[in-house]
Formats: structure tokens, sequence, C-alpha cells
């Protein structure tokens, strides 16, 4: 019995889109959005993205690689990077925004992320 909680206890719940983002219009108890993790991995994800969508962690990841993709590749993430909301994410693990989200919408987090590329874009051409 001691053993099986010990091993239970190596693993945990991952909310993919985090349970302080729900507000924004995410389904955060769907099925599709958790995920079971080991304790240390799912430890190392927060450090590196803390509450982060997976949008803004895509975005992040192409921040710190950009400068060594092809601009094939470049071009296609950052297509990916610009979907709206509900083609980006599947349709079960959205819900409406509420709150002050209600009236914001994905449009300032998909400006975000534009912002971002560009950037992005920017820096990969100059090295």
């Amino acid at each position: 019995m001691g053993k099986k909680r010990t091993i239970n206890r190596k693993y945990n719940i991952h909310h993919i889109c985090p349970r302080s983002r729900a507000p924004e219009g995410y389904d955060i108890g769907h099925e599709l959005n958790l995920k079971r993790l080991r304790v240390k991995f799912h430890q190392r994800i927060h450090a590196l993205f803390d509450n982060m969508l997976p949008h803004e962690q895509l975005a992040l990841w192409f921040e710190v690689n950009a400068s060594v993709l092809s601009p094939e590749v470049r071009e296609i993430i950052g297509e990916v990077m610009t979907r709206a909301r509900t083609e980006f994410y599947r349709e079960e693990v959205l819900a409406e925004p509420t709150g002050e989200f209600a009236d914001e919408g994905y449009d300032q987090e998909k400006q975000l992320v534009l912002r971002l590329q560009d950037n992005m874009n920017q820096k990969a051409k100059n090295v």
C-alpha cells in the first residue's frame, strides 16, 4: 500500500491551458486539457513557461530558436502563431471569455504574438 502511494506522488495533473487563464475563455476542466505528468517534469514546464497558454509557449519557443530556423520554417510557424483562437485550439477546450476578457477577446493576445513574431524575424535577418 505504501509503495503505491509513493508511485502516485511521482505524477500529477497538468492543465495545458492553466486554471488561472479560464476567464479568458478556456474549459480548463475538459479531459483534453488535462495531462498526467511526472512531478519533476511538470515543475520544469512551469519554471520555463509559468502559466502561459500553448500559443504563448510557441511564441516564446520561436523567440528563443528563430535565429537557427530556415526562412521557410519561420514562415510556417509564424502562420500558425497568427491563427485565430478558434483555429488554434480544439473546439472542446474553448469556452466563452468572462469578466474583463469578454470585451477584450483574443485580439490582444494575437497582436502580442504578431509583434513578437515581427521582432524575431528582424533579429533572425540580422544574424
